[in-house]
């Protein structure tokens, strides 16, 4: 059974849909565990109010936090690509404000993660190593269609005034649109 996306009439197929939503909630309830044994510490995230208030002093230990609360498999610390941790997928960010989703970084540095439902995570990770508050999430790991708003999808960790964490609906950010992709998980409802 297939579905029609409200703003295009692109084909998502249903089982990528509900496995989109069953990933985001995982990493939701992953998040607030990671928060919750991080406390203090927890600094990874983009601030939801105005202003310099983000952090990402603290990433690499959160995200070392988040895959172990998420039952990791496999893991690719560089050359994800060659060690079989991602595919080549249909299309890269080529916009130079987010290096960290380009064909060279996900294939040759970013820090990969194959989770034991077979999803991977792929850690945002700058030129200078710099980790940010942001990961892909390869709702199918190497199976097709291996593109950006299909089965490619980029969660960014938000604090709010009110020192809430979530994850930004908005599932596409620094990964190039793909024509009929979901782009936001509101657009799963």
């Amino acid at each position: 059974m297939v579905f029609v996306t409200r703003e295009t009439m692109s084909i998502i197929d249903k089982s990528d849909r509900v496995k989109l939503k069953k990933e985001f909630s995982s990493y939701s309830e992953a998040l607030l565990l990671t928060v919750t044994q991080l406390g203090e510490n927890t600094k990874c995230y983009h601030s939801s109010v105005s202003g310099p208030n983000n952090e990402l002093r603290g990433c690499h230990d959160f995200f070392h936090a988040l895959v172990n609360n998420l039952n990791k498999t496999k893991h690719c610390y560089g050359k994800a690509l060659e060690h079989g941790c991602v595919p080549i997928y249909q299309k890269y960010t080529d916009d130079p404000k987010c290096v960290g989703f380009s064909e060279k970084m996900i294939n040759n540095y970013a820090p990969v993660f194959i989770l034991n439902d077979r999803s991977s995570l792929i850690v945002y990770k700058t030129l200078d190593g710099l980790i940010h508050p942001i990961f892909a999430v390869d709702v199918n790991g190497k199976m097709e269609p291996n593109k950006p708003g299909y089965d490619l999808f980029s969660f960014v960790i938000i604090k709010n005034e009110n020192n809430d964490f979530y994850l930004h609906p908005h599932i596409t950010f620094c990964l190039p649109p793909e024509k009929g992709g979901i782009n936001n998980i509101h657009d799963l409802d």
